[in-house]
């Protein structure tokens, strides 16, 4: 039985299909032995916890505030800060354990002392699951500027992070071409494909859930006869809100569609006024739900929606799309030109892209959707065997496992 270290700001309780949580279970159905760490920001009021349960032990430590709507000055220290307050986690809860391999989730990108420190106690072997490619992504979003002394902190230890980790999982093809021509001195046998997975719902309980849908529907205002069109989740700068907006102003023009927002983000009051403003009877934001509520609440709508900011130079495939997969929806999503989920989407036939500049373009996709149910039938079909075929736990598992061998 190897014993596992999992790094993650990132693991919230009891949630079920979330991928983090997805793919720890997934080691300790193996019979692995799973250590959790992850901070428990200080907006919570709560105290450092430690939990035990069979082969899985999840500690919550307490740290500032570092993740969504956060001020940028605290966000910054709280990532500085990150890899030494898992580092004391560490000597403080689990000292002496000797583990075989610990993985680590970005964000945040500050786990170099924690990789060394158990590679020189232990030889434990480091796996990077690289999500999101800060500081990159904050340039492209015009967060931080390239020729700040900020920015070179932060690429400074984002190349730290990389020598100091064995083996780095993207989530596409497109990020092993982006990482390795950022970072030339990286050895490309260092890299490999470990997607974006969770633990697929058995068929009959979607099934289940969807027999619901006109109840659902009632219980939050949305019409019996319309094809629904739902975004969940983060709302903030990296989905392009001034496109939301744009797309907003102008759903009027689709008959019989309904759009539907569900979530929070820094960016979520002012695609909330924008809704207001515009008066358009088929539009609907609803804050943040839990983890089961949203569940059955996503189960009565029709097409899933992603955006991402046009100006995104790395390739991102939000994690979100998992949950629209999984209920076996089609993908309509509105992106830059930079990422491959455009040919996710496309060469798989799970659904329509568009740039996200493109508000026209957009639109005639809704129409299109909404005017053809049998291509939304066809493409949810293929959108779940997508899921079982290349977005099941089982293979990020497999990916990451075989390195102990």
């Amino acid at each position: 039985m190897s014993r596992i270290l999992f790094l993650t700001s990132d693991y919230p309780e009891n949630s079920k299909g979330n991928l983090y949580v997805d793919l720890v279970d997934e080691f300790v159905r193996n019979g692995h032995q799973v250590d959790v760490i992850s901070p428990i920001e200080r907006r919570y009021s709560k105290k450092t916890t430690l939990t035990r349960n069979g082969n899985l032990s999840v500690l919550y430590i307490k740290s500032l505030n570092l993740r969504g709507n956060v001020n940028l000055i605290e966000k910054g220290i709280a990532t500085l800060y990150a890899g030494y307050l898992y580092c004391y986690a560490i000597n403080r809860y689990f000292k002496s354990i000797k583990y075989d391999i610990v993985i680590c989730a970005t964000l945040p990108i500050t786990y170099a002392p924690v990789m060394r420190k158990l590679k020189r106690d232990f030889g434990t072997f480091s796996y990077l699951l690289q999500k999101d490619f800060f500081p990159q992504s904050a340039v492209d979003l015009g967060v931080l500027n390239k020729g700040s002394l900020v920015y070179s902190l932060f690429r400074w230890i984002e190349k730290r992070l990389y020598r100091a980790s064995d083996m780095i999982g993207v989530i596409s093809e497109k990020n092993i071409e982006f990482i390795t021509k950022d970072n030339p001195q990286l050895e490309s046998n260092k890299v490999e494909v470990c997607r974006n997975s969770i633990v697929p719902v058995p068929q009959n309980i979607i099934e289940d859930m969807k027999m619901n849908r006109n109840k659902i529907r009632a219980k939050y205002g949305i019409p019996d006869d319309y094809v629904v069109f739902v975004y969940g989740g983060n709302i903030s700068r990296a989905q392009g809100g001034d496109f939301i907006i744009d797309v907003v102003k102008r759903f009027d023009e689709c008959n019989n569609a309904f759009l539907l927002f569900v979530g929070s983000g820094n960016e979520f009051e002012k695609l909330k006024e924008a809704i207001n403003r515009s008066k358009c009877k088929n539009i609907k934001i609803i804050n943040k739900l839990s983890k089961q509520n949203y569940d059955e609440l996503l189960a009565s709508c029709d097409v899933g929606l992603v955006f991402l900011d046009k100006r995104f130079t790395i390739a991102n495939i939000p994690s979100r799309t998992l949950s629209h997969l999984n209920m076996g929806q089609p993908i309509l999503a509105a992106t830059d030109t930079f990422t491959d989920f455009k040919e996710v989407i496309l060469e798989n036939n799970i659904g329509l892209w568009t740039k996200s500049d493109d508000v026209n373009g957009f639109l005639e996709k809704v129409k299109q959707l909404t005017n053809d149910a049998e291509l939304r039938i066809s493409m949810g079909e293929n959108s779940r065997k997508y899921l079982l075929n290349d977005c099941d736990v089982s293979i990020s598992y497999n990916a990451i496992i075989k390195h102990l061998n």
